[in-house]
């Protein structure tokens, strides 16, 4: 992780498009593109889903639901 959010490790990150969370890198991605894109917040609700149980009933509901019952 400290590479990965180091000055080096970001700078890889922007020469392969990948946008970087520093100020001190410029972006690879476009102009346009950079007020679009965002990090993802690690919230509760994104953890949700990593409980089993929880997690083994929505993919039951998404399947039924896909299959018209």
């Amino acid at each position: 992780m400290d590479y990965l959010l180091s000055r080096a490790g970001q700078a890889q990150m922007a020469e392969h498009s990948l946008s970087s969370v520093r100020n001190d890198i410029q972006p690879a991605v476009p102009a346009y593109a950079t007020k679009s894109l965002r990090p993802i917040a690690l919230t509760i609700d994104l953890l949700t889903y990593l409980d089993q149980a929880k997690r083994t009933r929505f993919l039951g509901q998404w399947r039924k639901t896909l299959q018209g019952q």
